[in-house]
């Protein structure tokens, strides 16, 4: 991204300034937003039985395969 200077150093100043306050204007709706999405999410979790954590081969065989994509031999489980 690049930076605009404008030549006015009043008329700049007066554009950050509009800036941002609209960004603080829109800040707390954006919130509100996001807390909401995180509610949904939440409750879908609960709702699928909860967050599940992966057993200790399931993060084995995770741990092989991104091996594998950095670069390392390809896993028996991929053959």
């Amino acid at each position: 991204m690049q930076n605009v200077k404008l030549l006015d150093n009043e008329a700049e100043a007066e554009l950050v300034e509009m800036l941002s306050k609209e960004v603080s204007d829109i800040e707390p709706i954006i919130l509100r937003c996001l807390e909401t999405i995180a509610m949904y999410y939440v409750h879908g979790l609960n709702k699928a039985g909860g967050l599940e954590m992966p057993s200790e081969e399931e993060l084995q065989r995770a741990q092989l395969v991104t091996e594998y994509f950095s670069g390392g031999a390809k896993p028996e489980l991929m053959v």
